[in-house]
């Protein structure tokens, strides 16, 4: 099949995270790379050239949200991008992340495969579905170039600058994690937007700038709690509570159960699980609740 050659307009943005779409993961999950995107990836609007697929029907951010990670269809889903979808290009570039191991390091990903099961034998089964699915649907992936300028660019960086383009808040949230500085007024600006469209999808990444509010910053709901305060992993909780697939059928799970992680049945129990003593899980619980208040005042304002 002839590969779908997709023009786009420069962008300049530097590495991103070698596992982009899992961050948080700290101590079951070793030598994590945590390269950023520049501040001009994160203000810069995307505006690619890119060639529409024809009869590709629009996918909904609802329905992609509610989706099982394992039943999204990688083919559709790129032509939904390339169509304009912001919502798919998200979804896409986590997409491209989530089968990187295989794409690039085949190889060495099913010799990870292997050695993971062996030492885990309770992960063992679902490492082989991952590896099983990884070989059905990532190479659709591999049927499209971006080129960028007559260079083969980065599709991971490329997908989320064009989602963010678009205006979907997912996309700018983790832009802004990556990027090496965080203004006043670009952080200002996500958390008044949080608070008017916010959805839990949003939470969960909002949660990887709390650690970035170094000044007080009153939440855009009741104007009486200092962010900064809340617990970085409350967030992430609320979020899951309030409808976010973080279940072993969710892509923010294959992070964890391939580094070893596989013995949780979902993140809720992974971050409760990282608390150092009770009373930093008591503090967690208590701000998983609050951070939940404010995703039910979106929901119903």
């Amino acid at each position: 099949m002839k590969k779908a050659i997709i023009v786009l307009a420069t962008l300049a943005v530097s590495t991103v995270l070698a596992i982009l779409f899992f961050p948080r993961a700290k101590r079951e999950i070793a030598n994590e790379s945590t390269s950023q995107a520049t501040e001009q990836a994160e203000q810069d609007t995307s505006k690619s050239i890119i060639e529409p697929h024809q009869g590709a029907e629009k996918i909904t951010a609802g329905a992609l949200s509610a989706a099982n990670w394992f039943s999204i269809d990688f083919t559709e889903l790129t032509h939904q991008a390339i169509n304009g979808d912001a919502s798919a290009q998200w979804t896409l570039a986590k997409a491209y992340d989530y089968c990187r191991m295989f794409i690039d390091e085949e190889e060495n990903f099913r010799k990870d495969i292997k050695t993971f099961g062996e030492m885990n034998p309770g992960s063992r089964s679902y490492l082989i579905r991952i590896e099983n699915d990884m070989e059905r649907r990532c190479p659709a992936l591999t049927r499209y170039d971006i080129d960028q300028s007559g260079k083969k660019a980065d599709p991971i960086k490329f997908w989320l600058q064009a989602s963010a383009g678009s205006g979907n808040l997912t996309a700018n949230l983790r832009l802004a994690a990556l990027s090496q500085k965080l203004s006043d007024s670009r952080r200002s600006k996500l958390i008044q937007e949080l608070g008017e469209r916010g959805q839990p999808e949003d939470f969960f990444e909002f949660g990887q700038l709390a650690h970035r509010l170094k000044e007080p910053a009153l939440d855009p709901w009741t104007k009486t709690v200092d962010l900064s305060k809340i617990h970085h992993e409350a967030w992430a909780v609320a979020a899951c509570r309030s409808g976010l697939d973080c279940s072993k059928q969710s892509s923010i799970m294959f992070y964890i159960c391939y580094m070893g992680g596989c013995r949780y049945e979902n993140y809720q129990q992974y971050a409760f699980s990282q608390a150092a003593s009770e009373s930093e899980r008591a503090r967690l619980e208590r701000d998983a609740q609050t951070i939940q208040a404010f995703i039910s005042r979106n929901r119903n304002p």
